[in-house]
C-alpha cells in the first residue's frame, strides 16, 4: 500500500493539482510541492 503524506506535517489531507503534473497541496499546513510516499507491507 502507498501512503502519500506532506513532507512538512506529515498529514495525509491532500489535494493532488493534476494540471500541474506531481504537485500536490496539502490543505493543513499550506505546502505545494512533490510529496513524501511511504510504502507499507
Amino acid at each position: 500500500m502507498i501512503i502519500r503524506r506532506c513532507p512538512v506535517c506529515r498529514s495525509k489531507d491532500l489535494d493532488y493539482m493534476v494540471w500541474l503534473g506531481q504537485k500536490y497541496r496539502c490543505r493543513r499546513c499550506g505546502y505545494f510541492g512533490p510529496l513524501f510516499i511511504e510504502e507499507k507491507k
